[in-house]
């Protein structure tokens, strides 16, 4: 029955090659009242993040011969928007500036 003779079996060799990439954006804010030349209040470090994630799939088939007989190309973009702010502490840091 496996007849190498045979023309209707023939092996095919089949190659996916899947490409990732991943951009993440780090922004550190930071909100700081002065009345009259003193620090009034401090908001703390605001940090915010954005990722974008691109993938695409590459999917190639060849016959026996090594010619390509189908090629087809995907691509997904993913992107997170997180406007999270992860650290919020307001506190007040008064400087003491008591000259007497």
């Amino acid at each position: 029955m496996n007849d190498m003779n045979n023309k209707n079996d023939f092996f095919i060799r089949k190659r996916i090659i899947n490409h990732r990439n991943k951009q993440i954006e780090t922004r550190i804010k930071r909100q700081i009242i002065i009345e009259d030349g003193v620090m009034i209040s401090d908001s703390g470090p605001q940090v915010t993040t954005k990722t974008i994630e691109d993938t695409r799939q590459e999917l190639e088939e060849f016959d026996m011969n090594g010619h390509q007989t189908h090629y087809s190309s995907d691509d997904f973009n993913v992107s997170n928007d997180d406007e999270n702010v992860v650290n919020d502490t307001k506190k007040c840091n008064k400087l003491n500036n008591n000259k007497t």
